[in-house]
């Protein structure tokens, strides 16, 4: 048995090894890094910790952008287009996107045009890492009115985020039958 004495000697041991557990769980703890992701709507702001919710962020970003990009008319054009390209990578803008936005610009001084866009379904193909959108679009050129279902192609890729991009996100491929 064990004599008070032989008890208080162990004492030391006992708080050293508590001790030494505490520092390395400080220690381990310390170097763990977090990756968090805060999303803005204009009606909330919420941290986002799990799959689902990050891939509900890009869907809210695809819809955004999808009311820029394809929902204009000849009073509202520039200002709806610069919004969407805000979300363009600077490559696909460069090698793509500007000469649409060009051809389009002109078109406007010549007609009368419009174009209203609705999304169907936004889909994620994880394999290619592609988004397809399906949409209903009607465009208009001087009362004429063309309606059209349509698949749209998107590769998103994350960019840091800032005052100026909130999601950080930009479409960095776009395909589309529009």
């Amino acid at each position: 048995m064990l004599s008070l004495i032989d008890v208080y000697r162990k004492i030391p041991l006992i708080i050293c090894l508590i001790a030494l557990m505490i520092s390395g769980w400080l220690y381990l703890n310390k170097n763990v890094t977090k990756v968090v992701v805060i999303a803005i709507t204009d009606n909330e702001t919420k941290i986002l910790t799990d799959h689902k919710a990050k891939i509900s962020e890009k869907i809210n970003f695809i819809r955004l952008w999808v009311s820029y990009y394809y929902n204009y008319d000849n009073l509202n054009l520039f200002k709806q287009l610069d919004e969407g390209v805000k979300y363009l990578s600077p490559r696909l803008w460069k090698d793509q996107e500007a000469v649409k936005f060009k051809k389009l610009l002109e078109m406007s001084k010549k007609h009368n045009i419009s174009e209203k866009t609705l999304i169907k379904s936004i889909d994620y193909d994880e394999d290619k890492n592609l988004w397809l959108v399906s949409v209903l679009s009607e465009f208009t050129k001087n009362g004429h009115i063309l309606k059209n279902e349509a698949n749209i192609s998107l590769r998103i890729i994350d960019v840091e985020r800032s005052e100026e991009d909130k999601w950080g996100l930009q479409i960095d491929e776009l395909n589309n039958s529009i």
